[in-house]
């Protein structure tokens, strides 16, 4: 079977998408897998798939690095995850002959307009280069893999051959029976950025915890130290010290036993052009544990939780309708076991791993033929 270099600059070694999903499933299958990245963890090589791993020492080191790491490796098929390296996969096609899969996560443009903190002129033109680079080298690609319909539109002028993989969960990742547990905890896991509603979340708590006192609101993810610090403070001023926590990111294989511990979901981001295109993989993991999830209005997260039954779209966003559905779940446990069960039915029968797997393998096997 071929071999295959995953690159990444921007996502932990056993990134759920990445390692997990991508990586083991070829490697399942054969392919003789290495992932080149950060060296974030500790970890050489697991379930058939090895390691490269790098320091981090700034932006034009880890990109160089990187690249000399994946070429000396040799691969047959060289996949990449961040559009940074799409000026390498000239090189690595023209130069080496080698295949070339370019992973769009994302809207590049929308990234740098609605993250970035830079004033609108910086960020417009770190968008407007950044997206002309896709463009222009992403048709060297032999093949692009998108996450959401929205960014395979986007793309479809640049690239004849194109296929989405859905970031769906693996099923067997999330057990069937858990037990029901008695604190009433709202989580929210992932990136703890401004553009999460961290903020907001925090206020509707104010209000909760007025009627439901036990309540309690509960953040697991990496986010910048000053933002941390500001949220600390927003909770000590407060008063919610007992009622809202903030807790480091855990490995991806900790996260079912961390949502069997609670009883709602929170899915956030706010309504910007690039979550407009995004579809969050968190929705899925409440849903594949049989927990409720809260949304907001943006098309992906209200298509699957509305169409499933798995819970409710908070619109418009404000702290008093948060709480309002949050005190609805919270005083109605018969309401959530509801809205649980359709979720984890929808995962099971239609958004899982093993529904969008065949696509990537396609792919593969149709570069491995060439």
């Amino acid at each position: 079977m071929s071999k295959v270099v995953h690159i990444a600059l921007g996502h932990s070694p056993t990134d759920d998408r990445i390692f997990y999903k991508e990586a083991r499933s070829l490697a399942k299958r054969g392919y003789r897998v290495t992932i080149v990245a950060p060296d974030r963890e500790e970890v050489n090589e697991k379930d058939g798939v090895r390691f490269a791993l790098f320091k981090e020492k700034g932006y034009w080191h880890n990109l160089l690095t990187a690249y000399r790491i994946a070429l000396k490796l040799k691969a047959d098929i060289y996949h990449l995850h961040e559009f940074e390296l799409l000026p390498f996969g000239l090189w690595l096609k023209y130069k080496y002959r080698r295949k070339v899969i370019y992973d769009a996560h994302e809207s590049v443009f929308w990234f740098f307009m609605d993250f970035s903190r830079r004033n609108f002129f910086i960020r417009f033109l770190s968008g407007f280069f950044s997206q002309s680079l896709e463009y222009l080298c992403m048709r060297a690609a032999d093949h692009i893999i998108t996450v959401t319909p929205w960014v395979e539109a986007h793309l479809r002028p640049f690239h004849p051959k194109r296929s989405i993989v859905y970031n769906y969960p693996i099923v067997d990742f999330f057990p069937v029976d858990r037990k029901e547990t008695k604190k009433l905890v709202i989580l929210y896991h992932g990136q703890i950025v401004p553009g999460r509603n961290i903020e907001l979340m925090i206020n509707a708590m104010k209000i909760v915890r007025k009627t439901i006192s036990e309540a309690h609101l509960l953040f697991v993810g990496s986010g910048t130290q000053w933002y941390r610090l500001t949220l600390e403070r927003m909770i000590s001023e407060s008063g919610l010290e007992k009622s809202v926590e903030i807790q480091p990111p855990i490995p991806y294989a900790e996260i079912p036993a961390l949502i069997s511990q609670v009883v709602i979901g929170f899915a956030s981001m706010q309504l910007n052009e690039s979550y407009q295109r995004s579809i969050q993989v968190k929705p899925f993991e409440f849903m594949a544990m049989g927990i409720p999830v809260f949304g907001v209005n943006v098309p992906s997260i209200a298509k699957y939780v509305v169409e499933s039954g798995a819970g409710l779209i908070v619109d418009p966003l404000t702290p008093e309708n948060l709480a309002d559905r949050i005190l609805y779940l919270l005083k109605n446990p018969d309401v959530r076991k509801i809205m649980g069960e359709h979720g984890r039915q929808a995962v099971r029968k239609k958004y899982n791993w093993d529904k969008t797997l065949p696509t990537l393998l396609k792919v593969y096997q149709e570069l491995s033929e060439c």
